[in-house]
């Protein structure tokens, strides 16, 4: 959650760690927008592990609408995005958003390491969460954020869930 200078971060629905922050993302044009690994000009930072409900806002969210996410509903009265619960579960290749930064038609299973199959973008049930989308090693192209710097408040939530024998755990979700 950034919410004027301040950073917040929850994990599980409690607030672990915040900071002030003193400079923007560095640049006036919009991010693009990938989940599973960092698609930009690094060249791709493979992810993998569970994600779904993303939930993107253009408002800071408080502690008590980050509570009533946490199960996967919308935040009353907060300003959304895009939403994507990522439980399509069928053989398609989108998955499907809703808001007003969702992609028309929805976003595409992008795979250009792996392809879709074993080694890639699959929908998979998790005991904890349901039909889940699972990642190994790939993202998934899902468009453009808007512009985020110091004057704009904005909250991404989602749940994720690391794969335990990725050598790197660091890589980007988002």
């Amino acid at each position: 959650v950034k919410d004027g200078a301040e950073l917040r971060y929850y994990r599980n629905g409690e607030l672990r760690n915040s900071t002030e922050i003193s400079g923007g993302q560095g640049s006036d044009e919009p991010l693009t927008l990938g989940f599973g690994g960092d698609v930009g000009s690094s060249g791709g930072e493979a992810w993998r592990g569970f994600l779904s409900d993303v939930q993107l806002y253009t408002t800071a969210l408080t502690p008590d609408q980050i509570t009533s996410t946490f199960t996967g509903d919308l935040a009353d009265g907060a300003d959304l995005y895009v939403h994507y619960p990522m439980n399509d579960g069928d053989d398609s290749d989108v998955i499907m958003g809703t808001g007003p930064g969702a992609i028309d038609g929805g976003a595409l299973i992008d795979n250009p390491m792996a392809g879709l199959g074993d080694g890639g973008s699959v929908w998979a049930e998790d005991a904890e969460r349901g039909r889940v989308l699972s990642f190994a090693g790939t993202f998934v192209d899902a468009g453009e954020l808007p512009l985020m710097d110091l004057e704009n408040e904005f909250t991404w939530n989602f749940w994720s869930k690391s794969d335990g024998g990725q050598a790197q755990t660091s890589n980007t979700v988002i």
